[in-house]
């Protein structure tokens, strides 16, 4: 029988006649001394053993089996809590190891630590075969998890044996050293495998009194819980269009384990495995990526990058990445930066270190923290024992493709394929449709309860695929919310009369009884409508036509992107009468003036000279100086600017018979 199974079965758990001294070791065709008599115990009478005093040294080391009488007036009270403690049902169920695995397979990791450390009778029954409760649970609940993440990897979720048996009790014992390698030579020798696998599992003597360490509850809620995460991730895939093949499952807890590995090295060399990642497993894996980056990138807004996968593929686990497509984390652009901060930031280094760090730029940050990251995590996670390491600790998405191209898969030649695959049936050309298998949530409402799932695809979706082979119940059911739907869509339309073709006009005359159609005048407002109404985005320009907006630190390029904006584009600025008069201001300059050949030293003698001509004509009266100033003002502006433009193209500077007046300037 395997030892960890329990040794007796259900039927002798309850029979009395299984715990006689016959049972026990005595032959059977002696007569057994011990008689059977009735006793009264707590007011009912019940069969007993009497056992003589021989029979108490030798079978119960002089104890009296049966508990003690109680006092004479027993409490009412605790009679009736003796009794409902008796006749608990699942402490009932309980005395048997059997039952209790078959009860735990029906509850979940939470509610079996719940019910082990209130219960008595289910903690005792599971700690007498701990190892085999826990390989039956995963098992039961996610087989193909237990497989993959062998619990040996694990040691900080082992305990203890509670029922105490040692190695030894498990692996065969090693008298002396040589004798291990005696049994090694000869399988190699007589190339037995029995004796190899006995050889594998022989422990020294000193290792065979150690308590042996198996796993426990911690373990089975790891593979539990990472197998529902793993699920879940596939079926809100599926629900926002992007669907996976079966075998995906299976690829994403590999998936995982390979992110608990802490360096690239070994990474690299569990891939290289072909026992653990199949061809089929690096498809899948490739296959994950594009429709993650389809997923996290907008055909419209974009951002058309990368850069969020890398980040969830740079993490220990894919727990974050359960967390941002169930929208339980990274809600926030703030949570997103922390996080990137923390992957990859590029940091200056330690003030601290040789030369002239001291005084580098970086110290003013030291204490202090980045998005929420204090400074000295800044940048870690993405090294190797993430931030232990001084090297980059590959990402998966890093190491796929490597060993996909050193196995000669050529996975570059079906990205295309990739990202189509899910959507369409190439046979038939009909479009596809998630199973409800792929969108299968066990708790729908609370998985779900953070998230938008107003675009999401639904079970009654895949069951609307197959409407013709459905029953006229469930075809009125879907009809039905169908039309709940459409009804909750009118809510956000607003008035009916912006919306309809008709007027107000044609409505009185309808309800007037005119020749309106004979409906009443009611219009039936339709999702159609709805959704045709609504502002189509059109797609940017590419190519030449691309706008292309200047760095900050650019005024030269600010200066062209405004006027090729305002004015070759054709938007030339709305100039008010006020600013228009303000701008004639700034254009009272001559543009001769602005030559760069402008003598502006003459010009400066000429201004002197003509400063002195007029403070030597002191006797003159006022009015003469009213009519120099207005036959000086009679000279127009084109002939000032003919004589200028004339001696600026002939000589090199302006004529000696002209003086310019202030006026001209």
């Amino acid at each position: 029988m395997n030892r960890s199974t329990p040794e007796r079965s259900i039927t002798h758990a309850w029979d009395l006649e299984a715990y006689s001294p016959e049972s026990v070791g005595q032959v059977p065709d002696v007569a057994s001394p011990v008689r059977q008599v009735k006793q009264t115990v707590s007011g009912a009478q019940v069969k007993r053993f009497k056992f003589t005093d021989t029979d108490l040294e030798r079978y119960f080391q002089n104890r009296d089996p049966y508990p003690a009488a109680g006092p004479a007036n027993p409490d009412p009270g605790n009679h009736e809590r003796n009794s409902a403690a008796e006749t608990d049902i699942l402490t009932l169920l309980c005395h048997s190891s059997e039952l209790a695995v078959e009860i735990g397979k029906h509850l979940s990791p939470g509610d079996i630590v719940s019910l082990y450390s209130i219960s008595r009778a289910f903690h005792d029954a599971v700690n007498k075969y701990m190892l085999a409760s826990i390989r039956v649970w995963i098992d039961h609940k996610a087989p193909e998890a237990g497989k993959v993440f062998d619990f040996r990897l694990y040691k900080r979720h082992l305990i203890a044996d509670p029922a105490g048996r040692t190695w030894g009790y498990q692996y065969e014992t090693a008298t002396a050293p040589h004798d291990a390698a005696g049994q090694s030579s000869s399988s190699t020798g007589g190339g037995s495998s029995s004796a190899a696998a006995a050889s594998r599992h022989t422990i020294n003597a000193g290792k065979a009194d150690e308590i042996r360490a198996i796993p426990g509850l911690r373990y089975l809620q790891l593979v539990v819980g990472r197998d529902r995460c793993c699920r879940e991730i596939r079926a809100v895939l599926a629900r926002n269009g992007h669907r996976t093949p079966a075998t995906m499952h299976g690829t994403l807890l590999k998936l995982w384990l390979c992110l608990d590995v802490p360096t690239s090295a070994r990474r690299a060399a569990l891939l290289r495995n072909v026992d653990v990642w199949a061809d089929v497993d690096l498809y899948n894996a490739q296959l994950l990526f594009v429709k993650l980056g389809m997923h996290f990138n907008d055909p419209v807004y974009g951002p058309n990058t990368y850069e969020l996968l890398h980040l969830m593929m740079g993490q220990k686990g894919l727990y974050p990445l359960w967390q941002l497509l169930l929208r339980k984390r990274f809600t926030r652009l703030s949570e997103i930066l922390a996080l990137k901060v923390r992957y990859d930031f590029a940091v200056a280094p330690s003030p601290g270190g040789g030369g002239g760090g001291a005084h580098h730029w970086s110290v003013e940050y030291f204490g202090s923290s980045i998005h929420g990251v204090p400074y000295d995590e800044c940048g870690r996670t993405h090294r190797e024992g993430w931030g232990r390491g001084a090297r980059h600790l590959q990402r998966p998405d890093e190491l796929v493709p490597v060993e996909a191209v050193a196995r000669g898969l050529e996975l570059d030649e079906h990205l295309v394929g990739m990202m189509m695959w899910g959507y369409v049936d190439w046979a038939t050309g009909e479009n596809l449709v998630p199973s409800e298998d792929e969108m299968h949530l066990s708790d729908e409402e609370a998985t779900l309860g953070r998230a938008d799932t107003s675009y999401h695809w639904r079970p009654r979706h895949a069951r609307k695929k197959r409407f013709d082979e459905l029953s006229p119940a469930a075809r009125r059911q879907i009809l039905d919310e169908d039309e709940d739907e459409r009804l909750r869509a009118m809510a956000w339309c607003g008035e009916t009369d912006d919306y309809s073709s008709a007027s107000e006009t044609e409505d009185e005359n309808n309800d007037d009884g005119g020749n309106g159609g004979g409906g009443g005048g009611v219009v039936v407002y339709s999702l159609d409508d709805e959704i045709n109404r609504g502002y189509i985005v059109p797609p940017l320009p590419t190519g030449a036509d691309a706008v292309v907006v200047p760095d900050v630190d650019d005024p030269d390029g600010w200066v062209d992107f405004v006027n090729d904006v305002l004015i070759n584009a054709g938007l030339a600025p709305d100039v008010g009468s006020d600013a228009a008069e303000r701008a004639e201001a700034w254009q009272s300059y001559q543009d001769v003036e602005m030559d760069s050949s402008w003598d502006w030293g003459l010009w400066l003698q000429q201004q002197q000279q003509m400063a002195r001509g007029e403070s030597g004509e002191g006797g003159e009266s006022d009015e003469g100086d009213e009519h120099a100033d207005d036959a000086e003002d009679e000279l127009s502006d084109s002939e000032a600017e003919t004589i200028v433009a004339e001696s600026v193209a002939g000589e090199t500077g302006p004529p000696t018979d002209y003086v310019f007046s202030g006026n001209d300037v």
